[in-house]
């Protein structure tokens, strides 16, 4: 005996059906998929800025070791210390030049200066001022007229002054010399540099704040020198 299909009935009222979503199934479901976009874009942003700080802040310690070794090893070798200024690309460039021993008879030359001396690109270093203050160094011999805006190595992309720790804080703030140079004459002339430098680094300005850290430190120039080169 042949049996008929049965004939499946039509849902009854507030039961699913299985034809497909609903325009408000559809519009609650799209909803959501842009709030957890936006939320989960929330947090990979918050964790990229985060990466990119510390990164931009362990550069900056960096950089700040490497310009405190530099000045203070060098300075308490040293036999003479100066300080000078003049103005490059329309910005104040200030030069301590310092004469260190070399061996036991011999003398070499070596400067730092802070100022516009040029700007940095994927290409390289160029001589072109950004507006921004480098920290430069160079080594050359005793008795020689350096030229203050080329063959010079870097030892930091941006640095800025630092400012006197006030109570309460004054707006706009007193900022620091980056040099200074004094001394006392005790059985001859000991020059002290004090430097006060703040390091700046942001990589990538879409990504948070530039991240600062400051190298302050003096150091006593204790060698002595009766010859006559000059730096």
């Amino acid at each position: 005996m042949t049996r008929r299909p049965r004939r499946s009935s039509p849902p009854l009222s507030g039961e699913a059906s299985d034809d497909g979503f609903s325009l408000v199934e559809l519009i609650v479901a799209g909803a959501i998929t842009v709030i957890l976009g936006a939320v989960l874009a929330s947090i990979f942003i918050a964790g990229a800025t985060a990466t990119a700080q510390i990164a931009d802040r362990d550069r900056a310690s960096g950089e700040v070791q490497a310009i405190s070794t530099s000045l203070s090893s060098s300075i308490r070798n040293a036999s003479g210390v100066s300080l000078t200024s003049t103005t490059l690309h329309g910005r104040p460039l200030y030069v301590v030049r310092a004469r260190i021993a070399d061996g036991a008879t011999n003398w070499k030359c070596r400067a730092w200066a802070i100022g516009d001396l040029g700007e940095w690109s994927a290409s390289g270093w160029t001589t072109v001022g950004d507006g921004k203050d480098e920290l430069w160094v160079k080594t050359y011999p005793v008795n020689t007229t350096i030229n203050p805006s080329t063959s010079w190595g870097n030892l930091a992309r941006e640095v800025d002054q630092v400012p006197i720790r006030a109570t309460p804080a004054a707006d706009p703030p007193t900022l620091l010399s980056y040099f200074a140079v004094s001394g006392t004459p005790v059985g001859g002339w000991y020059p002290q540099l004090t430097w006060n430098i703040g390091v700046v680094q942001q990589q990538n300005e879409n990504l948070g704040d530039e991240q600062t850290a400051e190298v302050t430190g003096a150091a006593v120039a204790r060698a002595y020198d009766t010859g006559s080169a000059t730096c």
